[in-house]
């Protein structure tokens, strides 16, 4: 069968322009890339002002490949989940234990007031230290790899410098948007687990002859 034995079908997305076709591209490409269109990032003011004045095309065309499209205009980002578990990219426990780290620590500044958080490298791993206690500090290479994972999927804003302990992280939005807390209590019950998990693991250290 070749293409002139096919019935005839409606044309997609027939009423676009080739400029609306290439930004609502643009939209599709950044958030399967990075999950995210943040206002604020450098070049992204002119395609977030576009996704945001067309986000029936733009929710209907992420759900098409799988993505349900967040539109949270308060933090001025435009946010893709995957509706598909197998979608989702499985986290480390040590970029997991990160992650939780930096969500509480914006939880708190949020409550506290705060509108901008930022972070050192010693502070994430004072603070790190001080909520999973007795769970190993994360590595260098073990914290940048994180950071910069969280960074490319716009979960946190990375400056990096010279000596990467100098490295500051501002805190997005997004990473509350995509960790399963609803509550400070939740939080609480995860750290536990990665504790006692911990504890767990060392007993049956303990118990080897």
């Amino acid at each position: 069968m070749n293409e002139t034995d096919l019935p005839p079908e409606p044309q997609l997305l027939a009423g676009l322009d080739d400029r609306d076709r290439a930004r609502l591209r643009e939209t599709l490409q950044r958030l399967t890339n990075h999950t995210a269109i943040l206002r604020d990032d450098p070049g992204a003011v002119e395609i977030y002002e576009w996704a945001n004045l067309h986000r029936v095309w733009v929710r209907e065309m992420g759900a098409l490949v799988g993505y349900e499209v967040m539109f949270e205009e308060p933090f001025r980002l435009i946010l893709a989940v995957p509706k598909d578990g197998a979608m989702m990219r499985r986290l480390s426990l040590e970029e997991s234990c990160i992650a939780m780290v930096l969500w509480h620590d914006y939880d708190a500044a949020l409550r506290e007031g705060a509108s901008v958080v930022k972070m050192t490298i010693k502070n994430v791993n004072d603070s790190f230290a001080a909520k999973l206690k007795g769970v190993k500090l994360p590595t260098k290479a073990g914290m940048k790899s994180a950071l910069q994972l969280f960074h490319k999927h716009r979960l946190v804003r990375l400056s990096a410098a010279v000596d990467f302990a100098d490295s500051t992280i501002e805190i997005l939005h997004t990473l509350r948007l995509v960790m399963p807390f609803q509550q400070l209590e939740d939080w609480q019950k995860q750290a536990q687990l990665y504790i006692k998990d911990k504890d767990a693991a060392t007993e049956e250290t303990s118990d080897e002859p």
